[in-house]
């Protein structure tokens, strides 16, 4: 059995077990509180869900529940298709944006990993060294580290993320 109020609005499954500081009520006084069965319940149009019901009085202990408010379904799930498209493609952006930040960090460490081979080399080269003309030969030797460009970086970021 469906109950309603006519005051408030509101549509359960039971009547309540209170009102005011009155538990347990009588039928008389939930009616007079506004409580009706429900015995009438109107139907949305072909193609329409039922968001909000009004509560009509009939007769002092039922009621009719009215559509007060109704969706079209077709256009429902529309918008739920366009939201969940939306969500598809902000996860796939996040998933680049991700992607991209591993690739970046990937090709710092590489960068890192360079520098400090280039240390390395330049320790066991003043360490191996006999003369400041010996170290200053031995360090001519050891490979220059040129300047990246923008467009390097670029390619090293792109190239780490795609092949994440």
């Amino acid at each position: 059995m469906t109950y309603a109020n006519i005051t408030t609005q509101i549509i359960t499954s039971s009547l309540p077990t209170r009102i005011g500081n009155t538990w347990n009520p009588t039928l008389s006084q939930l009616q007079d509180a506004g409580w009706r069965s429900v015995s009438v319940v109107d139907s949305p149009a072909t193609g329409y869900r039922v968001t909000r019901y009004g509560v009509t009085d009939m007769d002092g202990v039922n009621c009719r529940l009215t559509v007060a408010a109704a969706v079209n379904v077709a256009e429902e799930t529309a918008a739920q298709a366009a939201v969940e498209l939306a969500q598809k493609e902000s996860e796939s952006q996040l998933d680049n944006a991700i992607r991209i930040e591993k690739g970046l960090a990937l090709t710092l460490l590489d960068e890192i990993n360079l520098i400090r081979g280039w240390f390395v080399a330049f320790k066991a080269a003043v360490a191996a060294s006999t003369s400041l003309a010996n170290l200053q030969t031995r360090i001519a030797a050891l490979p220059d580290t040129p300047d990246r460009t923008v467009d390097q970086l670029k390619t090293a970021v792109f190239n780490k993320a795609k092949n994440l």
